[in-house]
């Protein structure tokens, strides 16, 4: 079995409107679980530029978990292993590493997640998720019980915590409030935003989905769909795009590198190019050059056609062979949108959203992926706070932080006297 038949096997199991039931095992390392929820409310807060304060990290429900293996199309890497046994039955080892930059459930936190699939149902009977060098949780399939049908309920399959906010929390919460306010009321692409100037500026032609030719020929299988979906790796890529929401030129190379250059946006006061070099993300706004030192915590508006996976979340249908722009391309029918995907190398070339045109290879000079700012704009580092990249003076950044930390202090001790 190859990581193509396993796609297969786990697309069938994801989407089967019947699956045998279980009953299982759960154990959880408390000391490991504590860590994990620090970890996860830390990156949620720097996802979020520190706004989300108090929150636990949303968890799937254990049988769910192993009964509808969908998820495993997520942003996540596959190591395929060697053949096991467990409860009797065949399986396959497969270890999955989180490589999302938007790290909030909990498959992408953990360090890495076993598994072991069952080769006939493709069930999962065991799951190990991974933290800090130790298990933190363990779903174990003691038995498999008779198929029954499975609602679907996608929307129910998520738990998060529902506590009160410590005493920190609050002192924290409290101080970002500060920053937010301060941020609204000094920063001038803040006030441009909340006095309605950033609307998305009107396409010259609007967005219509190209309608590509069809072709003759046999027409592929939903398994080998799937299979191509799976193993599909775009990347040295560059062309136009041509969306409801953005225009522009891109480039997606190794390691994650990529740049846009935009000649529509989301309006006049969002950014004009982005790019990441492999280090550092780049944001060119209208008055200031944005560097962050961390991977961009949003990959848009090419997030979806580089992880054509992901499609595979949704059931698939195969409508028809099309020519695109002198590409062989299948067009599918993915849960209710119709998506075209190259052929040979798995690329989305196009989804309701977003096409791509004109494509040929990425430029290949490091420097290509290093934006600079334009003579007499300002260079912004941030800090992924609140203020992140807010072009304020130095003194009135100071000012509202040291007013954040006064307040926060306050109100910490407020809640530690109530008990919090």
């Amino acid at each position: 079995m190859d990581e193509g038949d396993l796609a297969v096997l786990l697309y069938r199991a994801s989407h089967a409107p019947r699956r045998p039931g279980v009953e299982l095992d759960v154990e959880r390392d408390e000391a490991v679980e504590a860590a994990l929820r620090a970890h996860g409310e830390a990156e949620m807060r720097r996802v979020t530029r520190g706004l989300a304060v108090g929150m636990e990290v949303p968890e799937r429900n254990a049988d769910e978990l192993l009964r509808r293996p969908g998820w495993v199309f997520d942003d996540l890497r596959w190591e395929l292993g060697g053949p096991a046994q467990a409860l009797g039955r065949a399986v396959v080892r497969l270890t999955l590493w989180p490589e999302t930059v938007v790290p909030v459930l909990r498959e992408h936190l953990v360090d890495r997640t076993e598994l072991l699939v069952d080769v006939e149902t493709g069930l999962l009977l065991r799951l190990v998720e991974v933290f800090g060098g130790r298990p933190v949780r363990t779903l174990t399939v003691r038995r498999i019980g008779p198929e029954e049908a499975v609602p679907d309920r996608e929307g129910e399959t998520f738990s998060v915590g529902d506590r009160s906010m410590r005493a920190p929390e609050v002192g924290t919460a409290a101080r970002m409030t500060v920053l937010t306010l301060g941020r609204m009321a000094f920063d001038p692409s803040m006030r441009r935003l909340l006095r309605g100037r950033e609307v998305p500026a009107e396409p010259e032609v609007p967005f219509r989905r190209t309608d590509p030719e069809p072709l003759d020929g046999p027409v592929p299988s939903v398994p080998e769909v799937v299979r191509l979906l799976a193993l599909a790796r775009p990347s040295d890529l560059a062309g136009t795009l041509r969306g409801e929401f953005a225009d522009g030129r891109f480039a997606v190379a190794d390691g994650g590198r990529f740049r846009l250059d935009f000649t529509r946006s989301a309006g006049p006061a969002a950014a004009q190019a982005e790019s990441y070099d492999g280090e550092r993300h780049y944001r060119l706004m209208p008055d200031r050059l944005v560097v962050d030192p961390a991977p961009p915590a949003l990959f848009s508006p090419l997030g979806e056609v580089r992880r054509p996976r992901g499609e595979l979340r949704r059931p698939i249908a195969v409508l028809d062979l099309v020519d695109w722009e002198g590409r062989r391309a299948v067009r599918l029918a993915v849960g209710g949108d119709t998506v075209v995907v190259d052929a040979g190398t798995g690329l989305v070339l196009a989804n309701p959203y977003l096409e791509l045109h004109d494509l040929g290879p990425a430029p290949t000079d490091p420097e290509f992926y290093r934006l600079r700012a334009p003579e007499g704009v300002p260079v912004v580092e941030t800090d992924g706070g609140p203020l992140g990249d807010a072009l304020l003076p130095p003194p009135l950044r100071a000012g509202l932080e040291g007013a954040a930390r006064v307040v926060g202090g306050l109100a910490e001790g407020v809640a530690r006297l109530l008990g919090r």
